[in-house]
């Protein structure tokens, strides 16, 4: 957190926003746990800026793709690796229901890899490593932090710190516009020798407003006497590394979640994320960072029916205000929507769809069941519909 507190004084707001935050994410997910759960599949544009010097730092693609694959497997809780989490925290592990692709648009509208390459004279960065984050600087200039998640990979040095040598940061929501996002070193970015990938987990864990899960509390007197600001990780005293063997207790716990994405063991350790983990990383998402999800960042190209499926929610049904909704959690290219009565006859269509969010008014409509129908260039689902106005 060492990041943190240099970006307190940088920037004097940062700190007066985390708490303003902070009080805003307790009162949404009281509200939410009130509320029937939010299914909306979260999707985030990400853009990586791979600055190199020499041909070890130029990543190959495959690594940048795998380490996407990694993003969602750990968000979605899809991973192997769950099955190695304790009986008694199987639980409280969640799926976040947050994925990540690579950006497929640019800011200008053109098609891009979201993947960016910038040879720099730079051999290695040093503090204030928000230098690589400029390209006069040599660096890369970030795409716009509201629609793509910025990610820079550098060689950098910050010096150590008091958990050792930094192999990312990233920034809290609430900090400096201009610097908005993660650097990471390039040889913690995908599977690659002990790497699996967490590292940039842990680190989009922050960059949606999750702290360390021992509270960073380190260097109080009482190394118990905070928490994480999440109900359902135990409190704990303090970082864990390597592979600790469970159950490792401390604070009078039952056993640390040493194996929390939070936490500073090693990659195989890394397991998973809570209940309240997910809610606080999707509050932060509606609360301050709602536009990356209806960016054009990314634009979904549907090959399977299962992933248009996953992609498209329909409410409510029945529909008895007068107001049917579709949601897609993310732009679907070539996209139509047609609404049908049981003779098959048009009512409603649609064709081209650029929005995510589209209303349709069946206060108009005779009750009675119809069917929607949701369709790409390849594929299509329809879904009974009960209207009664």
């Amino acid at each position: 957190m060492q990041y943190m507190q240099e970006q307190f004084i940088e920037y004097p707001k940062f700190k007066d926003n985390i708490n303003i935050l902070e009080a805003e994410t307790q009162e949404y997910i009281k509200k939410q746990s009130l509320n029937k759960a939010d299914e909306q599949v979260y999707i985030i544009p990400v853009v990586f800026h791979v600055i190199y010097n020499s041909a070890s730092d130029n990543i190959p693609d495959s690594r940048i793709k795998k380490q996407i694959e990694v993003l969602n497997e750990d968000f979605r809780l899809r991973s192997k690796d769950t099955a190695k989490i304790p009986d008694i925290f199987k639980q409280y592990a969640a799926d976040t229901k947050i994925e990540f692709r690579l950006a497929n648009q640019d800011p200008f509208g053109n098609y891009t890899t979201g993947i960016e390459r910038v040879k720099s004279n730079a051999e290695k960065w040093y503090a204030p490593v928000n230098t690589v984050k400029f390209a006069y600087n040599g660096g890369a200039d970030a795409w716009d932090s509201k629609y793509y998640l910025n990610v820079w990979v550098c060689s950098f040095e910050l010096g150590n710190t008091e958990d050792g040598f930094t192999l990312a940061y990233s920034q809290f929501p609430g900090g400096n516009p201009a610097y908005d996002g993660i650097v990471i070193q390039p040889f913690e970015v995908g599977v690659y020798g002990d790497a699996k990938g967490r590292t940039l987990t842990h680190e989009i864990g922050h960059w949606l407003n999750l702290y360390h899960i021992w509270g960073d509390d380190q260097d109080l007197g009482d190394k118990c006497a905070r928490g994480d600001n999440v109900e359902d990780t135990p409190n704990q005293e303090t970082m864990n590394f390597g592979v600790p063997e469970f159950p490792h207790q401390s604070c009078d716990n039952v056993s640390d979640m040493f194996m929390n994405h939070m936490d500073y063991v090693d990659d195989e350790m890394k397991l998973m994320f809570t209940h309240g983990q997910a809610a606080r990383m999707r509050s932060a998402i509606k609360l301050r960072r709602n536009e990356i999800i209806n960016s054009s960042g990314y634009i979904l190209s549907v090959e399977t029916q299962n992933q248009l499926e996953d992609y498209v929610s329909i409410y409510p049904n029945p529909v008895s205000n007068g107001l049917l909704n579709i949601r897609l959690s993310t732009q679907i290219e070539n996209l139509k929507i047609s609404l049908k009565n049981i003779m098959s006859n048009n009512i409603y269509s649609k064709e081209l769809v650029a929005d995510k969010n589209i209303k349709i008014n069946t206060s108009k409509i005779p009750d009675g069941i119809y069917f929607i129908e949701i369709s790409t260039k390849t594929n299509s689902i329809t879904k009974k519909i009960i209207i009664s106005n």
